[in-house]
């Protein structure tokens, strides 16, 4: 290390050593719309303590909202204690990611959302179709077979399914999965 390095090192942690960091606190509420908190820590509330990198409304994101009562690390921003952001919490509410035209949340009570459930036949209505049309395929290469054979089983239409029936949604629907 050189003394220039030795010097920095040197400074910043005299600016530092007096100075809190990160500080650990408990939630008293949560702001979902504008994505912050309000934390108390030694008798002391905080309020607007960001969950997101920035103040802005955008809606990309990745934000953990932690539980109201949790505990949770809060970090200081330039050192300046009116620019609070939690660093970790200890129990997440919920989780939300955004990015462009697609979002995920997660939480509890609804399991995994994708897209505000709007997407269903994105997720599973192509594999439905694709497994009921493999059904009729089978079924009609089976009606080919039983006639192919000469056999005694009378099969008067290909789709109907010689004990192979088509797929329902709750098939393959994973209730904990919402899209």
């Amino acid at each position: 290390m050189s003394k220039r390095e030795a010097e920095i090192i040197k400074k910043l942690v005299e600016v530092t050593k007096d100075h809190v960091q990160v500080f650990p606190a408990i939630v008293k509420a949560v702001n979902e719309e504008d994505k912050t908190c309000t934390v108390e820590t030694e008798g002391i509330d905080f309020y607007n303590v960001r969950l997101k990198a920035t103040v802005n409304k955008d809606s990309d994101c990745f934000v953990v909202l932690p539980v109201v009562g949790s505990s949770v690390l809060v970090g200081l921003i330039n050192n300046n204690e009116n620019a609070l952001y939690v660093v970790q919490v200890s129990q997440p509410e919920k989780l939300l990611l955004n990015i462009g035209e697609s979002s995920l949340e997660v939480d509890a009570e609804n399991g995994v959302v994708v897209n505000g459930g709007k997407d269903y036949a994105v997720w599973s209505g192509k594999l439905h179709e694709k497994l009921d049309n493999l059904v009729t395929e089978i079924n009609g290469e089976l009606a080919k077979i039983v006639t192919a054979t000469g056999g005694a089983y009378v099969f008067p239409n290909p789709s109907t399914p010689l004990g192979i029936s088509k797929f329902n949604k709750s098939d393959f629907e994973n209730t904990k999965l919402k899209h």
